[in-house]
């Protein structure tokens, strides 16, 4: 096999592993928003009554939205951190203990989408249960999914700090982008409130408590999706 031939090779590899994160987010968006039917999430003050009545009229959508949550948008989150990670070990001057810390953050973070998506296709599994079980299932998996941030945080401030700490001549990734991740690592941290209401700007549906937190986690991946994909196709191009 020629060298050009071994580089095709490579650079496909890197490619399948850079477009995982933009497809992750794009497998999340489709199970939550069409089949689990959440794009407005529904409110925390919710009734069990009424909250059982999600999981009994839309069973068959909670359970393709778990399939497709766990099964392709999750593990794919995981790809994409394995190519940064990569790119990270390339950065001069930088002790690859971030790019580690990136990497085990990215899989935690994909437990953070297969958890509580299990929950909901285990609630949704028997829609006849008692309304407070349904209840509770539909709580805890909320609680996890919109509440713990950390590993995000530690994975994009990881991130952000191999970046600014890059001796390397020609810069790996961006200056600005490891600003973005801070400032994004920022944002989301307000999703912590959501333990304290069940209406308002930071419940789980509000402002704070929902759109921002969930807007910031989606551009976040198909920004560094394109800083991904010009720092593949950029190292590939040097001699």
């Amino acid at each position: 096999m020629s060298k050009d031939e071994q580089n095709a090779k490579i650079l496909r590899g890197e490619m399948l592993c850079t477009w995982a994160g933009f497809f992750a987010m794009v497998f999340f968006i489709l199970g939550w928003a069409v089949f689990y039917q959440w794009l407005f999430p529904p409110q925390p003050s919710l009734s069990p009554e009424e909250v059982a009545n999600i999981y009994q009229t839309n069973t068959m959508g909670m359970r393709i939205g778990t399939i497709i949550i766990t099964n392709f948008a999750a593990p794919l989150t995981v790809s994409f951190a394995a190519i940064v990670t990569v790119y990270m070990l390339r950065m001069k001057g930088v002790s690859p203990v971030l790019a580690w810390t990136q990497l085990a953050s990215g899989a935690v973070n994909a437990l953070i989408f297969i958890i509580p998506s299990s929950i909901y296709g285990a609630t949704a599994f028997r829609p006849d249960r008692p309304i407070e079980i349904l209840s509770f299932g539909h709580d805890i998996g909320w609680l996890i999914f919109d509440f713990v941030v950390g590993p995000t945080q530690v994975q994009w401030m990881a991130i952000a700090l191999a970046i600014l700490w890059d001796r390397s001549k020609n810069l790996v990734l961006p200056r600005w982008f490891a600003y973005y991740c801070i400032w994004s690592s920022l944002i989301i941290f307000a999703n912590n409130a959501i333990l304290f209401f069940k209406d308002g700007p930071f419940a789980w549906n509000g402002v704070l408590g929902w759109w921002i937190g969930a807007t910031t986690f989606c551009v976040w991946y198909f920004v560094a999706f394109f800083v991904m994909r010009r720092a593949v196709l950029d190292f590939r191009k040097q001699p």
